[in-house]
């Protein structure tokens, strides 16, 4: 094991074919430094607050959203309750920690970036409000996307192989775009990032896929939003190559 870790860091620092597994391996490895610990325990906690509050606020809604529809429904949503309640929660969960790794997500990049490539030119913080309103959008577009999935992912319920693939290829999407861009906005126009995304679209899905199903694994969800931000810089890196050269 301890061969295959030395193998994954040595393979990122000479910048050989980044893959996914690479990438969150390293960012897993990097829970233990001391600069993650702090990041990581808040991270937790906020993981934990807002899992509570959103299974609170999802019960409220379905109960009385329920409720002031049909009665047949209100009845199906007190008989299911705990389980929608839970199900819904989980599914709305990614987004919403997404949106909370906004406000950390600079320190995250700060000591990946430090530890991994320092010979790099580092990257420069974004405004908080830019970043507010980008997250804050973000949230919107994903849970909006994901509440429409629902009949879907109902449906699917019949496919059972199925539903992880709906799930995990819409939701991979929606997390890989957000944690290149927040990357990415550190080192380059928007505008630009944008391009990188388009030409690298497949690599960056596929680290959000494997973003998606660690926010489905119970404990390991509280910590994914670090993971995701710190396996997001290592694929950036291999993108733009040393020093920044898209080349």
């Amino acid at each position: 094991m301890m061969l295959a870790v030395e193998y994954a860091v040595s393979a990122v620092m000479c910048r050989p074919v980044m893959g996914v597994s690479t990438a969150i391996l390293l960012a897993i490895q990097q829970l233990s430094a001391p600069e993650f610990r702090r990041v990581l325990v808040r991270a937790i906690g906020l993981s934990v607050i807002t899992f509570v509050g959103l299974a609170i606020g999802v019960q409220w809604a379905l109960v009385h959203w329920g409720l002031a529809a049909m009665p047949w429904i209100g009845t199906l949503i007190q008989f299911l309750g705990g389980f929608a309640t839970l199900g819904l929660a989980w599914v709305l969960f990614p987004a919403v920690a997404t949106f909370m790794a906004g406000f950390f997500v600079e320190d995250i990049a700060d000591a990946t970036e430090a530890a991994h490539y320092g010979d790099d030119t580092p990257g420069q913080d974004q405004p908080f409000f830019s970043g507010l309103m980008s997250s804050a959008w973000f949230l919107v577009v994903a849970i909006g996307v994901n509440i429409l999935s629902i009949p879907l992912y109902l449906l699917l319920l019949l496919f059972p192989p199925l539903l992880p693939v709906a799930f995990y290829g819409i939701n991979g999407y929606l997390l890989g775009r957000e944690y290149f861009e927040l990357v990415a906005h550190r080192h380059m126009h928007p505008q630009d990032a944008r391009a990188l995304r388009h030409e690298n679209r497949w690599r960056i899905w596929a680290t959000g896929a494997a973003v998606a199903f660690l926010f489905t694994v119970p404990f390991v969800n509280l910590a994914a939003p670090v993971i995701a931000a710190a396996a997001m810089v290592h694929v950036f890196k291999f993108i733009i190559g040393p020093d920044g050269d898209l080349d």
